[in-house]
């Protein structure tokens, strides 16, 4: 591969190059993709890839689509109804015959021998969690299907979309904690039991305000544990109920944090998000965030804002609510991500069958699918 390392907008990665040529990361970021999907290419795994994904990594690769994407179709070419075979495009997508791996080029890929899959001439990602993880940054990903695999798949497919979305969202609560409402109801009761407005103002400022400080500190080396782990495994306040003690020690945590005031706790959280609009583009794909409290493990970054941008949807109907102002009006592009997490935690606690009911047959709905 001729395109030289570092390309222009790809920050540079930690440790030594071992060949030539981009990582994996850098045309994942290069091209808005995630680096599972560089990963599935590789290795034929192609359904539901979209012609955007493979014009923005030919794009990263400096080629053009049209006369340098180089796709891989296995033979036979007999797929089963309405299954597109792995790298069947519109037409505006040439399918060719593969040259031998020397021949790839910028721009080009080109079949991996044996393998039913693309080779695209790139080095190896130096972290495998950076690969399963599944980072993803720009737009195109909302062209891919992603189902996962037979053990549920990823539960954050957007990867690093959910970047803009949180910081979109920060904004908008920055906003929301400013309103002369909250700071008049500020040592009044909340509308969640044993909260009171300012705590739950403390609580919904931590999601933003902890950031800073988490990205400052060295990478951790512990386990990245997988969203999907996160949730169904690691988490003890899903269930703990009000008076639990992870939950008194989240209440606690959400009054030490506004213990300076209303005027303080705004001021610190717009310094924070004015901050992170700055810093957290240029975060690393793949980087792995550790809080101590919960144990020793970590979650890609990714996968932890989008456990921000739940709390922070959610709280900030909470918050409202409870100053008697209306919730925020997030824009789709920051809630889609909170309903289906909100979703699949539905399932975790009452089953499928009860959330489809539901969602969709109110003559036998049960009466509450709530997923926290």
């Amino acid at each position: 591969m001729s395109r030289r390392p570092p390309p222009g907008g790809v920050a540079p990665h930690p440790g030594a190059r071992r060949v030539p040529g981009l990582r994996r990361e850098e045309v994942a970021q290069l091209a808005g993709v995630g680096v599972d999907y560089c990963i599935r290419l590789e290795r034929g795994r192609t359904q539901g890839v979209s012609q955007a994904v493979l014009e923005a990594v030919a794009r990263a690769l400096e080629g053009d689509p049209e006369q340098t994407l180089v796709v891989y179709t296995p033979e036979p070419a007999s797929p089963p109804p309405g299954h597109r075979l792995p790298g069947r495009l519109d037409e505006h997508v040439h399918h060719r015959a593969a040259g031998p791996r020397g021949d790839a080029q910028a721009g080009r890929l080109t079949p991996r021998s044996g393998s039913g899959g693309l080779d695209l001439g790139t080095e190896p990602c130096g972290r495998q969690d950076d690969v399963e993880q599944g980072v993803e940054r720009g737009g195109v990903m909302a062209d891919i299907d992603v189902h996962g695999d037979a053990d549920g798949g990823t539960w954050n497919w957007r990867g690093g979309r959910i970047r803009e979305a949180f910081l979109e969202a920060a904004g908008t609560v920055a906003g929301l904690l400013a309103e002369p409402a909250v700071a008049a109801a500020w040592d009044k009761p909340s509308a969640l039991p044993d909260f009171g407005v300012g705590g739950l103002a403390g609580h919904l400022a931590w999601q933003e305000l902890a950031l800073p400080e988490l990205l400052a500190e060295p990478e951790p080396g512990e386990p990245v544990v997988s969203l999907r782990e996160y949730y169904l495994e690691r988490v003890t306040w899903l269930d703990a109920g009000v008076d639990g003690a992870v939950n008194v020690r989240i209440r606690r945590g959400g009054d030490a944090t506004a213990a300076d005031g209303h005027e303080v706790l705004v001021a610190r959280v717009r310094d924070t998000v004015a901050r992170l609009r700055e810093e957290l583009p240029t975060v690393r794909a793949g980087r792995p965030i550790r809080v101590r409290s919960w144990g020793d493990w970590s979650l890609d970054l990714d996968d932890f804002l989008l456990t921000r941008l739940l709390e922070l949807v959610v709280h900030a109907d909470d918050l409202a609510y409870s100053v008697g102002l209306p919730t925020p009006d997030f824009p789709e592009r920051v809630t889609a991500p909170v309903v289906e997490l909100l979703a699949r935690l539905a399932v975790r606690r009452h089953g499928t069958v009860e959330v489809i009911r539901g969602l969709a047959r109110t003559e036998r709905a049960p009466a509450s699918i709530a997923g926290l």
